[in-house]
């Protein structure tokens, strides 16, 4: 899972890097070109916070239903061992 979320990083990555560049050598006044970029990449740094963000939610809830499933064994094995006593 590691490795999809880095291939889908690095993609959208370059494709920030090569609309940049692409922006920066279009036949624009500078004014219109920095304006394109600027939008550009804050459109990047978005997508890029959004991607964390969901990330670090799933992240979040994988530990949250390990807590969980933990939780239940301990009670279970909590159980066997009470009865197991009581005998």
């Amino acid at each position: 899972m590691k490795n999809i979320g880095g291939v889908i990083l690095g993609v959208a990555a370059a494709a920030a890097i090569g609309a940049a560049i692409g922006v920066a050598y279009a036949p624009n006044k500078g004014v219109v070109t920095r304006k394109k970029m600027k939008k550009k990449i804050n459109r990047a740094a978005s997508d890029l916070k959004d991607y964390v963000d969901e990330q670090k939610g799933l992240s979040l809830d994988k530990i949250n239903n390990l807590v969980e499933n933990g939780q239940e064994k301990v009670k279970e094995i909590s159980t066997s061992f009470s009865k197991k006593a009581a005998v």
